[in-house]
């Protein structure tokens, strides 16, 4: 990891702003642009200090919000969307942050970088706070720039020729998969709020999530979508559905609709929802594996909304990498065993085959990155 130094005193903050709890004091957020401003390449990833400022003179957009390392150099920005957001965090001033860099390969196979900054909120005179905050911070997102970092590593040797990195891809066109639609779905009045993430959000596991899309075009890994009512003959009650309508699956259980009625109140709610391949150890087939995190928006709370988002994605995000590594490793072991690895009959293989040129199933890319 990077060396992580603050002067504490640069940003110091009036101490009755103080909340005392690091989900209040802090705030993550993705850096847009991060593949314009720097180039896929070692010497810039990695862990940094850095702040946020304003730019009031910026050409383009007088509301943008850069990223900065502490050496002065432009990471980026925040999302034109969120830039309400971050200000009521920030009140429109420069503050510290944790930055981290790390690379993946893009849906065309193309070395990229991603972001995320960890924005730190300093206080006059409580040294021993902010360097409790530094250190908690800092652990946290190193652990997860080793994953991101032991996740590409194990990409890249796996991958034969690599396209050109020479093209400048604009950020906003090569977005991840997972979209923050807070104001695209119902929110529950802020007298249901419990504040506890158990509460507010509900896992269910998704089965034959490989009966109900186009099956040449499943990706694995993290998603956003929704959960309604599904309105065909036969199927449970309720179904897991992506952004762009398609049923993806159903919960494994009949009894999960009763749960499921009762926390949505019978509404159309936002979710969260990884895809990742599965071996079956009694049929050596591969089926799909899949898992829901069902989220609630309330009223005018944006901010716990994102809080709880983030949570679901990065932990969605850590558990895909971890079930595609079982995945790869079980496979490995039987066919050295001269054990065949097929796909299952509810998966259709028959179109398919294993080996280098023709892969049934797909890499987990671009599980990490927000639509926000």
């Amino acid at each position: 990891m990077n060396d992580i130094k603050f002067n504490i005193s640069e940003h110091w903050l009036p101490v009755n702003e103080k909340q005392g709890s690091l989900d209040k004091d802090t705030l993550r957020i993705k850096v847009s642009g991060i593949n314009y401003h720097t180039k896929p390449d070692t010497s810039y990833w990695g862990v940094f200090t850095g702040s946020i400022r304003l730019e009031p003179n910026n050409p383009y957009d007088s509301n943008a919000i850069g990223f900065y390392k502490s050496d002065g150099q432009l990471l980026g920005y925040v999302q034109k969307e969120l830039q309400d957001y971050v200000g009521k965090f920030t009140k429109g001033r420069e503050l510290d942050c944790v930055i981290v860099i790390t690379p993946f390969f893009s849906k065309e196979g193309k070395i990229q970088n991603q972001a995320y900054a960890t924005i730190l909120k300093f206080f006059e005179d409580d040294i021993e706070y902010a360097t409790e905050t530094i250190n908690r911070v800092t652990e946290d997102v190193g652990n997860d720039a080793l994953i991101e970092m032991t996740h590409f590593e194990n990409e890249l040797s796996s991958h034969g020729n690599l396209q050109s990195n020479d093209d400048v891809i604009d950020d906003n066109k090569d977005l991840g998969n997972t979209f923050f639609r807070y104001d695209d779905y119902y929110k529950f009045k802020q007298c249901d709020k419990t504040g506890k993430k158990s509460y507010d959000t509900l896992t269910v596991k998704i089965e034959n999530a490989d009966w109900y899309f186009d099956r040449k075009k499943w990706q694995a890994g993290v998603f956003s979508g929704y959960v309604d009512v599904v309105h065909i003959e036969s199927l449970n009650q309720y179904g897991i559905y992506r952004d762009d309508n398609t049923l993806v699956g159903c919960p494994d259980s009949f009894e999960f609709d009763d749960e499921i009625k009762e926390f949505t109140e019978g509404h159309r709610i936002f979710c969260i929802f990884m895809l990742v391949p599965h071996i079956d150890t009694k049929t050596s087939c591969i089926d799909i594996k899949g898992k829901a995190v069902l989220i609630k928006f309330f009223e005018d709370e944006r901010e716990y909304a994102y809080k709880l988002f983030e949570d679901v994605r990065t932990r969605l995000a850590n558990n895909a990498v971890v079930d595609y590594k079982k995945f790869t490793t079980k496979k490995a072991e039987l066919e050295d065993c001269g054990i065949s690895v097929l796909l299952s009959w509810s998966f259709d293989t028959r179109r398919y085959k294993f080996g280098d040129q023709e892969t049934t199933y797909p890499k987990i890319r671009n599980y990490h990155p927000i639509h926000d």
